[in-house]
């Protein structure tokens, strides 16, 4: 088997550092999605929230009407969510996040969030196959014997 060069690194390392772009990234990502969560429990219909920046929250809708209504209850939409209990709510980083100055609303008719990618599983090659299988011989459990003979097959053809 090959070696892995010193300068790739493992994904779970990258996301682990508190420090690392890619965390920082990821944990925005995920403050993203709960304010949006957040936002449907007080606005249903199809509201996605873009980005929150500076106090400027941006929220793409697909249909004029839609803003419309959004922008008349910006006040109420503001309060409510100012008031979410989100994920780490109690850090001062977090309450300078929630602070919402301002709600700007984008139409986007053709506008779908985008779907996570469909990952079809790898076969394992064809040793590995038979080293899978040989080890399934010696398992107790059934049903793990039985996944890992299926797994084996994937792996002969």
């Amino acid at each position: 088997m090959a070696r892995k060069p010193k300068y790739f690194k493992d994904p779970a390392q990258m996301f682990s550092r508190p420090r690392s772009r890619l965390n920082k990234i990821f944990s925005k990502s995920q403050d993203l999605i709960q304010l949006q969560n957040a936002l449907r429990q007080t606005f249903p219909g199809e509201v996605y929230v873009a980005s929150l920046s500076e106090g400027i929250l941006h929220l793409i809708t697909p249909s004029a009407s839609l803003a419309t209504r959004l922008k008349y209850r910006q006040k109420a939409i503001k309060v409510s969510l100012e008031q979410m209990p989100l994920p780490g709510a109690g850090s001062n980083h977090r309450r300078e996040v929630l602070q919402i100055k301002q709600i700007r609303v984008t139409v986007s008719p053709n506008y779908r969030p985008p779907e996570p990618p469909q990952r079809s599983a790898i076969a394992p090659s064809p040793e590995t196959a038979r080293l899978i299988a040989e080890t399934a011989q010696y398992i107790e459990d059934e049903p793990l014997r039985k996944a890992l003979i299926r797994l084996s097959k994937r792996g002969e053809s």
